[in-house]
């Protein structure tokens, strides 16, 4: 053994950066859905059990960031106070007393022990940890430490804990396991999972708000969003959960993998966007902590899945349009939904009670608002929640190659539910006009009698389920 041991270099690229650079030297040339897949697994012998020994930017990196703390907490883990020999502007702590220098020496210890694996064939002989086996160890660590960060950063902060460099670890935190994940499964496996994860998220939250959203997400839960609820505020959560079951749960059912994975993706992202208000923002109702959980959680997902698009691995974008005849079947009938799911994601987008509300627009100019009250933050996020839901849903068969009749029969059935929900708003709540919601449910209906002829068998030629 030299000077450094020779598995610190990266012998090969990392997984994800061997992904975009095909990607990008692919740019301009059209990748077919399902292109790039997993190679066959090889049996395991002698001859390959060297390939699952190559260092990768990957390992090494974890060398180096688990090797730095554990070294620093098993010499003196006052360098991480604010309090410590010198001053360190990255502090995670004000202060550490002995007591908690002790636990920290031992986890130290811990990381010298885990980093030190792949090398010990170097140090003593024999055989080490292979990289491919660092690679799944590191994952158990940084999905723990993940949940650490998190649960301490937002959730109970502790009293000597720096909030800033916590909150900042988890981020990161968040970042590295993505990263891990991806250098671990790759190809059709790793599509599988994403699918799948975003498929249990979002249909658990669907779930939820159909059932009972203030019960799961409101005061006296221990996953509360939200600490204000008022009957516009059940009703547009309601209205969530059902576009989170179309879109997650049916489109988990009926749409290809490559094409299901695109629209998560973006959906993904979308939502990273719109949670940094409840987060970040100074409205009363929203609890931040969660909506900073979700933030990296999401996070993490995200970027998961941007992976799988910039390495090919759902093939490309097909972003095609034709203006199709015009009658009732699927491909005007999705035409349709773009516009009308659109104008009302585009008036819920800009503000509910600006448009709808009892002194909105729609009063103004047509003098009959759709709301009779005005809604609050937790009804006017879940209203914008929404539209952005069903806006993903309409523009499926255009941009994420979604099958046509499968996001038709997304449509249909909420055509059925939204009578449905109208009927039960009129009869529980005091939230909506009569005079323009009682002929907005009667149209639904009549679009989910056309929707149904539409996607029947012998019209539209694909099964019903």
């Amino acid at each position: 053994m030299g000077f450094l041991p020779k598995k610190i270099f990266p012998k090969k690229s990392p997984v994800i950066v061997e992904g975009v650079s095909n990607y990008v030297s692919g740019i301009g040339h059209a990748v077919a859905p399902g292109a790039v897949k997993k190679p066959a697994p090889t049996p395991v012998d002698a001859e390959n059990l060297a390939g699952t020994d190559e260092p990768t930017i990957f390992t090494t990196f974890m060398v180096l960031y688990y090797g730095f703390f554990g070294l620093t907490l098993l010499i003196n883990p006052s360098l991480h106070a604010m309090d410590g020999p010198f001053t360190n502007p990255m502090a995670y702590w004000t202060t550490i007393d002995d007591d908690l220098a002790f636990a920290f020496r031992l986890a130290g210890a811990c990381f010298l022990t885990l980093v030190l694996g792949p090398f010990t064939d170097e140090l003593f002989g024999g055989v080490g940890v292979q990289m491919k086996a660092f690679t799944e160890q590191m994952f158990i660590a940084n999905l723990l430490a993940f949940f650490i960060f998190v649960y301490y950063g937002f959730w109970s902060p502790l009293d000597t804990a720096v909030s800033f460099m916590w909150r900042g670890q988890a981020v990161a935190s968040s970042v590295i396991l993505a990263w891990n994940l991806i250098e671990l499964v790759t190809g059709t496996q790793l599509k599988a999972y994403y699918s799948d994860i975003n498929a249990a998220l979002y249909g658990f939250f669907g779930i939820t708000l159909v059932a009972a959203p203030k019960l799961f997400f409101g005061p006296g839960s221990p996953v509360a969003y939200w600490t204000v609820w008022d009957d516009l505020s059940l009703f547009t959560a309601r209205s969530l959960g059902f576009g989170l079951l179309a879109i997650a749960g049916m489109g988990f059912y009926y749409m290809s993998k490559d094409a299901f994975c695109k629209q998560m993706t973006f959906f993904n992202l979308v939502n990273i966007a719109i949670f940094i208000e409840p987060a970040f923002g100074s409205g009363k109702s929203s609890v931040d902590a969660m909506w900073e959980i979700q933030l990296v959680i999401n996070l993490f997902i995200a970027l998961v899945g941007v992976y799988l698009e910039l390495s090919g691995t759902t093939g490309g974008f097909p972003c095609s349009f034709s203006c199709p005849s015009c009658g009732a079947n699927v491909a005007s009938l999705n035409l349709f939904n773009v516009f009308w799911f659109g104008g009302f994601a585009a008036g819920f987008l800009y503000g509910p009670n600006e448009l709808f509300g009892p002194t909105g627009m729609a009063a103004t100019m047509m003098g009959q608002p759709m709301f009779t009250v005005d809604g609050g933050e937790t009804a006017t996020w879940f209203a914008k929640a929404w539209a952005l839901t069903e806006l993903t849903i309409v523009l499926g068969p255009y941009i994420f190659g979604c099958a046509p009749t499968a996001v038709c029969k997304q449509t249909v059935v909420q055509y059925l539910i939204f009578p449905a929900m109208f009927a039960y708003g009129l009869y529980a709540y005091e939230i909506f006009n009569a005079t323009m919601v009682i002929p907005l449910a009667a149209f639904n209906f009549i679009l989910f009698i056309i929707g149904i002829y539409a996607v029947w068998p012998t019209v539209s030629g694909e099964a019903m389920l």
